[in-house]
């Protein structure tokens, strides 16, 4: 009787022995899970972060110094015409000045030099390529050649509806990345507006508006928005 009874209690404490291993088990599991998903969640929304202010950074000084061709005597500024800022697709393309050139401090709109001015420029294109679940934002010069600026960006918006009233464009680029293990994308979005900084000292002059040398923000009542 006894001998039987010590082989179920033995029996028992295997059962209970196997499972608390289980739960220890499983609770490790999901806690390891649980950082691990943590961990790419947290490593998407850097890299997004990161590719965001690279690309505004980079697109943003471009806009910021994109040529303005000189108008003739009496001539009349033309959006079209003028302003090498044009939006291309989903990208855009401009002229600005070119890294490679030592004389930086140009005239943008002296018309009396304005054939010898045009080496100290390149034709830049921003353009989105397909690369993964969404775009790389390519940066493409006629002189500085081609590299990437951004990746993981789902669109990239120009609103220049307002660009001859006060000589800046409106640019949102949004950004989405599948963390590993996620079911759900994240996404991040940038938005600045951006003063054409040689359009402005055309139109407005030297200390009118309330540019005050920025290139973000600027609005035709004056002020900044920080």
């Amino acid at each position: 009787m006894n001998k039987h009874s010590r082989r179920a209690v033995t029996l028992m404490e295997v059962m209970i022995g196997a499972s608390v291993f289980a739960i220890v088990s499983v609770s490790i599991y999901f806690v390891l899970s649980s950082g691990r998903k943590s961990h790419a969640l947290g490593t998407a929304r850097m890299r997004m972060r990161i590719s965001l202010d690279n690309a505004m950074k980079i697109l943003e000084k471009d806009i910021n110094n994109s040529r303005v061709l000189p108008t003739e005597p009496g001539e009349k500024l033309d959006k079209d015409k003028h302003v090498t800022f044009k939006v291309s697709g989903s990208g855009c393309t401009m002229q600005v000045p070119r890294s490679d050139v030592e004389e930086q401090q140009t005239t943008f709109f002296d018309s009396s030099a304005s054939d010898s001015k045009d080496d100290f420029y390149e034709e830049v294109t921003y353009s989105l390529e397909p690369k993964g679940e969404a775009n790389a934002l390519i940066r493409s010069g006629t002189a500085s050649g081609r590299r990437q600026v951004g990746e993981y960006i789902d669109t990239i918006e120009f609103k220049t509806f307002a660009i001859t009233y006060n000589a800046a464009v409106e640019v949102t680029i949004k950004a989405k990345i599948r963390p590993d293990g996620a079911k759900k994308e994240e996404e991040q979005e940038r938005k600045a507006t951006i003063v054409l900084k040689n359009l402005h000292s055309i139109m407005f002059g030297e200390g009118e508006g309330s540019y005050a040398g920025g290139n973000r923000y600027w609005n035709q009542t004056g002020g900044t928005t920080p």
